[in-house]
């Protein structure tokens, strides 16, 4: 009954997890322990992927690296023009974020929506290791700028946080199918529960700009409309003649960015002001998985 709980409340369990460390930062102080919940994460998510249907995805790199270009290279792009008409002091902020590769945590939120996890994992994966390429050369195109940041340690986290991780769990799925497969609900609601700790940390360490959100509601509004925009292309462009559980995989890599990434490159490189844009990029995600949650079931 409480794994059912989780399994079909988990997105309003997310949001009291965010508000509760708002009003309690004093789970801040639990920091240091974030990048290890990633990892468990990746792990728990990666338990429920078959390694052969992962490596697939692969095959088809054309389609993959396509999708990515779309996502990475012309929507931004695109809200960079368009911004700088309609809205000049976010254009380059909005830019940036969409720019950001897909969330760490975006396969296990696949796997809660019934999506495909070894195509979000696969996304997460390669626009990570895109990342220290596109970036920088779409600013350079885009605002005459440039930012160089750490490559090489970007891909040295990723090994910790997402490779190691994963083959581990695919190690460990080969050697013990049938002892996994009669646990996946019960990995499901792990996977709830440390994702919901990880917010109630993430929300503890920015509570006092969250308190702010008065100020940062117009930017905040600005990101709900790129979330909608990127899940629709996300479920009916890049999804087109793809099976349900793609396309849930392909509206979540579309929109879920990794905001922590974006914090530190905003606040080494940009104003202050490209900073209050990814601290409202914090805030928005939990809050818009309702959205999504709702669209997936008029979807069905």
């Amino acid at each position: 009954m409480f794994i059912r709980f989780l399994e079909t409340r988990f997105v309003w369990i997310f949001l009291a997890a965010v508000w509760f460390g708002v009003f309690f930062p004093v789970f801040g102080a639990f920091s240091g322990i974030t990048s290890f919940l990633v990892a468990v994460l990746i792990f728990l998510a990666a338990l429920k992927v078959d390694f052969s249907e992962f490596v697939s995805h692969f095959h088809d790199w054309k389609t993959l690296l396509g999708s990515l270009f779309v996502l990475k290279v012309i929507f931004p792009v695109m809200v960079f023009v368009l911004l700088s008409v309609l809205w000049p002091s976010v254009a380059l902020a909005a830019t940036l974020f969409c720019l950001l590769p897909c969330g760490m945590t975006n396969p296990m939120v696949t796997e809660l929506f019934k999506g495909k996890t070894s195509l979000a994992l696969a996304f997460t994966v390669v626009s990570h290791l895109l990342a220290p390429l596109i970036i920088p050369l779409v600013l350079l195109a885009v605002i005459g700028k440039s930012v160089s940041f750490d490559g090489p340690g970007l891909f040295s986290t990723m090994a910790v946080l997402v490779f190691a991780p994963s083959l581990l769990a695919f190690a460990i799925r080969k050697k013990f199918t049938a002892s996994v497969l009669r646990v996946q609900s019960v990995l499901t609601g792990a996977s709830v529960g440390v994702l919901s700790i990880f917010l109630l940390i993430l929300a503890s360490v920015n509570s006092a700009e969250f308190l702010k959100w008065p100020s940062l509601l117009g930017m905040m509004g600005l990101i709900i409309i790129l979330y909608s925009v990127l899940v629709l292309v996300g479920y009916f462009g890049l999804g087109q003649d793809r099976v349900r559980e793609e396309r849930v995989a392909l509206s979540i890599a579309a929109f879920r960015f990794n905001s922590s990434l974006g914090l530190y490159l905003s606040s080494a490189f940009f104003s202050p002001q490209v900073t209050a844009f990814m601290i409202a990029a914090e805030i928005a995600p939990a809050m818009y998985l309702l959205v999504f949650e709702r669209f997936l079931k008029r979807m069905n």
